[in-house]
């Protein structure tokens, strides 16, 4: 093995509240003291996730998520997640990505509202944005998840990190993913 590219989560330690946040700690950790080459890409909830809302805003026309006032989401498509890796494992010197960590997000914030018009849009029926507290109905999200065939701690992961969002702590733009892939 020559470089290893590992996908993790923002806010990556052993201190941080999340699930995610805990055990991918754990990895970067071990791969750091590995004695590898490495990239670790960093990067919020998978963009393509929100297509599992799909029935259930067809079904009620609403968009639910933990999204507060001050929530808001910059999520990156799994298309340029492995357009990014393959940049960093075809690039003939790989010195710029070695033992780097990127912070990958897509290029705009989007809000619990952003998401309900794109739905709108792709969906040609009005959906209108719904605030879910992920506290009160952590119960009702993870269940959500589950529905997806999520096993229950990777709904909690789910549901836990969704949280950050809606708390207005997830990463803001960082133009990474047009930086290293030159698209």
């Amino acid at each position: 093995v020559q470089h290893v590219i590992l996908i993790s989560v923002p806010y990556a330690s052993e201190r941080n509240t999340t699930l995610y946040q805990r055990q991918f700690a754990k990895v970067e950790s071990t791969l750091k003291s590995s004695g590898l080459q490495y990239t670790i890409l960093q990067l919020d909830f998978f963009l393509e996730n929100f297509l599992a809302l799909i029935p259930r805003v067809r079904e009620t026309k609403k968009v639910a998520l933990p999204f507060g006032e001050d929530g808001w989401y910059c999520g990156v498509s799994v298309v340029d997640i492995g357009q990014v890796m393959a940049t960093i494992a075809t690039a003939e010197d790989r010195s710029p990505y070695q033992n780097a960590v990127y912070i990958l997000t897509a290029d705009q914030r989007l809000s619990g509202a952003d998401i309900a018009a794109v739905f709108t849009e792709l969906s040609r029926q009005g959906n209108t944005y719904q605030y879910v507290d992920a506290s009160a109905d952590q119960d009702e999200l993870i269940d959500f998840f589950q529905g997806l065939g999520m096993p229950k701690w990777q709904a909690a992961g789910a549901v836990e990190l969704l949280a950050t969002f809606g708390a207005g702590q997830g990463r803001p733009p960082s133009g990474k993913i047009r930086e290293i892939t030159g698209r």
